[in-house]
Protein backbone atom coordinates (compact mmCIF):
# COMPACT_ATOMS: atom_id res chain seq x y z
CA UNK A 1 0.00 0.00 0.00
CA UNK A 2 1.47 3.49 -0.73
CA UNK A 3 1.88 6.05 1.68
CA UNK A 4 -1.04 8.87 1.42
CA UNK A 5 -0.38 12.24 2.49
CA UNK A 6 -2.88 13.84 4.68
CA UNK A 7 -3.37 17.68 4.49
CA UNK A 8 -5.63 19.93 6.53
CA UNK A 9 -6.53 23.63 5.60
CA UNK A 10 -5.66 26.05 8.25
CA UNK A 11 -9.53 26.79 8.20
CA UNK A 12 -10.23 23.84 8.92
CA UNK A 13 -7.54 23.10 11.28
CA UNK A 14 -9.56 26.11 13.24
CA UNK A 15 -13.42 24.31 12.60
CA UNK A 16 -12.06 21.10 13.59
CA UNK A 17 -10.73 23.12 17.90
CA UNK A 18 -14.71 24.37 18.12
CA UNK A 19 -16.37 21.06 17.03
CA UNK A 20 -17.23 18.61 20.67
CA UNK A 21 -14.64 16.20 21.87
CA UNK A 22 -16.63 13.52 20.86
CA UNK A 23 -16.58 14.64 17.23
CA UNK A 24 -13.15 15.71 17.01
CA UNK A 25 -12.19 11.77 18.35
CA UNK A 26 -14.32 10.23 15.71
CA UNK A 27 -12.70 12.36 12.84
CA UNK A 28 -9.12 11.87 14.50
CA UNK A 29 -9.55 8.35 14.53
CA UNK A 30 -11.03 8.02 10.80
CA UNK A 31 -7.89 10.14 9.00
CA UNK A 32 -5.72 7.79 11.61
CA UNK A 33 -7.51 4.02 10.73
CA UNK A 34 -9.16 4.53 7.71
CA UNK A 35 -7.55 7.12 5.57
CA UNK A 36 -4.07 6.18 6.51
CA UNK A 37 -4.46 2.56 6.86
CA UNK A 38 -7.14 1.29 4.63
CA UNK A 39 -8.82 0.01 7.87
CA UNK A 40 -12.82 0.10 8.14
CA UNK A 41 -14.75 2.67 9.86
CA UNK A 42 -18.30 2.80 10.63
CA UNK A 43 -18.79 6.40 10.26
CA UNK A 44 -21.13 7.21 7.30
CA UNK A 45 -19.74 8.64 4.32
CA UNK A 46 -20.60 9.71 1.35
CA UNK A 47 -20.17 11.68 -1.78
CA UNK A 48 -20.91 15.47 -1.81
CA UNK A 49 -21.45 15.55 -5.47
CA UNK A 50 -23.01 18.75 -5.37
CA UNK A 51 -19.54 20.47 -5.16
CA UNK A 52 -17.70 17.64 -6.58
CA UNK A 53 -17.26 13.40 -7.14
CA UNK A 54 -14.21 13.60 -5.38
CA UNK A 55 -15.64 15.64 -2.45
CA UNK A 56 -16.49 13.26 0.33
CA UNK A 57 -18.51 14.34 3.55
CA UNK A 58 -17.93 12.02 6.64
CA UNK A 59 -20.90 12.51 9.62
CA UNK A 60 -20.78 11.89 13.23
CA UNK A 61 -23.89 11.66 14.66
CA UNK A 62 -25.03 13.58 17.79
CA UNK A 63 -26.47 17.08 19.02
CA UNK A 64 -25.02 18.47 16.83
CA UNK A 65 -24.04 16.61 14.49
CA UNK A 66 -20.25 16.38 13.23
CA UNK A 67 -19.19 16.69 9.37
CA UNK A 68 -15.66 16.28 7.86
CA UNK A 69 -15.28 17.29 4.23
CA UNK A 70 -11.94 16.14 2.18
CA UNK A 71 -11.60 15.61 -1.43
CA UNK A 72 -9.42 12.93 -2.79
CA UNK A 73 -8.85 14.83 -6.49
CA UNK A 74 -4.81 14.11 -6.46
CA UNK A 75 -3.38 11.00 -6.17
CA UNK A 76 -1.82 9.77 -3.00
CA UNK A 77 -2.87 13.04 -1.58
CA UNK A 78 -6.11 13.83 0.80
CA UNK A 79 -6.98 17.54 1.79
CA UNK A 80 -9.33 18.10 4.32
CA UNK A 81 -11.38 20.80 3.27
CA UNK A 82 -13.39 21.84 6.38
CA UNK A 83 -15.33 20.75 9.67
CA UNK A 84 -18.65 21.75 10.54
CA UNK A 85 -21.44 20.90 12.92
CA UNK A 86 -24.62 20.28 11.63
CA UNK A 87 -28.07 20.47 13.65
CA UNK A 88 -31.00 20.19 11.19
CA UNK A 89 -32.18 17.88 8.23
CA UNK A 90 -31.26 18.54 4.92
CA UNK A 91 -28.35 20.62 3.12
CA UNK A 92 -27.24 23.55 5.06
CA UNK A 93 -26.20 26.24 2.19
CA UNK A 94 -23.55 28.03 4.08
CA UNK A 95 -21.68 24.42 4.59
CA UNK A 96 -21.78 23.95 0.73
CA UNK A 97 -20.56 27.23 -0.04
CA UNK A 98 -17.65 27.29 2.29
CA UNK A 99 -16.70 23.52 0.95
CA UNK A 100 -17.17 24.73 -2.87
CA UNK A 101 -14.64 27.79 -2.16
CA UNK A 102 -12.23 25.65 -0.71
CA UNK A 103 -12.41 23.17 -2.86
CA UNK A 104 -11.96 25.62 -5.65
CA UNK A 105 -8.84 26.99 -3.61
CA UNK A 106 -7.15 23.65 -3.44
CA UNK A 107 -7.82 23.24 -7.23
CA UNK A 108 -6.48 26.60 -8.20
CA UNK A 109 -3.65 25.97 -5.53
CA UNK A 110 -2.80 22.43 -7.11
CA UNK A 111 -3.11 24.12 -11.08
CA UNK A 112 -6.09 22.13 -11.54
CA UNK A 113 -8.58 23.53 -13.44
Amino acid sequence: MSKINVCVSKPATREFAKLPKDAQKAFRTYVEETLKKGEYSSLDTEKFKSVHTSVVEVKVKGRPAGRMFYTTLVDGHIEVLAFATKSRNGQDPKIKATVEQRFKDFKSAHGIH
